[in-house]
């Protein structure tokens, strides 16, 4: 996942018995390990996305059951919480940085949370259509 301003990834970086969260610069140089991902040793939950905030200070982490905020600076990062969600996926964060909108796989359908904390409400269930599988904010102007 590039951060908005192009100058970090991050990604889950691991030896399979112990996996991290991790940011790189584009070119694979300066390598960092910002937090443990959670995962059992030898393995990695198969839902895990991170979404990087606006102003690029915190990566939102979400696996199968669970959430947290990984804070860049020096602020002590969020542990991994329950998300009393169904594989929560496709995290992305309001242009000012106040919402999360994300989809949740065992019900298809679209949720936004603030970002200060955990409340997932329902904004657009599956429709005729079909299941809902992502969302992308865009500032109207």
């Amino acid at each position: 996942m590039w951060s908005k301003d192009g100058q970090r990834i991050a990604f889950i970086c691991g030896d399979g018995d112990e996996w991290m969260v991790c940011t790189t610069a584009p070119d694979g140089s300066d390598l960092m390990k910002i937090a443990d991902a959670g995962s059992q040793p030898g393995s990695i939950e198969p839902a895990e996305y991170l979404s990087w905030s606006p102003d690029g200070s915190k990566l939102l982490h979400l696996k199968k059951t669970s959430w947290r905020i990984i804070y860049l600076d020096d602020s002590p990062s969020g542990r991994l919480e329950p998300s009393h969600m169904t594989y929560p996926g496709f995290p992305t964060w309001s242009p000012d940085g106040s919402m999360i909108a994300m989809n949740a796989h065992g019900r298809f359908g679209l949720y936004t949370t603030p970002s200060h904390g955990w409340d997932p409400q329902v904004i657009a269930a599956k429709g005729e259509d079909g299941p809902i599988l992502g969302a992308e904010w865009e500032k109207l102007e």
